[in-house]
């Protein structure tokens, strides 16, 4: 797994292949008024995440977060105003959630979003 796209800077990303665990750690661009900061992170599903992954965002409800294809996610850090906003929302993709195939077994993964 690797960063494609990054909006912001990328302060870390660990990738430990035995438990395919990829911790990404990201820096917040300049303030962003149409939405269109959203870093890209390749993941192999195939290989790596074949019955799914588990995205974990740190602190809670700073990204959003989502598949972009088969073997992509992406991820876009909230503004302030956004995360005010997102806090009423709920759902998925706003902090912790599952992606996979089929409803099948989940591989371990992780998408840091913020600081740790």
């Amino acid at each position: 797994p690797y960063a494609q796209i990054v909006a912001g800077k990328l302060v870390r990303l660990d990738f430990e292949p035995l438990g395919a665990l990829l911790t990404v750690v990201l820096e917040a661009p300049p303030a962003d008024t149409n939405g269109t900061h959203t870093t890209l992170l390749f993941l192999a599903q195939d290989f790596h995440y074949p019955g799914g992954y588990q995205v974990k965002v740190v602190p809670a409800g700073s990204a959003v977060w989502g598949p972009m294809g088969h073997s992509y996610l992406a991820i876009r850090l909230l503004s302030s105003r956004e995360k005010a906003r997102e806090r009423g929302a709920g759902g998925g993709g706003r902090g912790e959630g599952e992606h996979g195939e089929g409803g099948g077994e989940r591989e371990r993964g992780e998408g840091g979003g913020g600081r740790r």
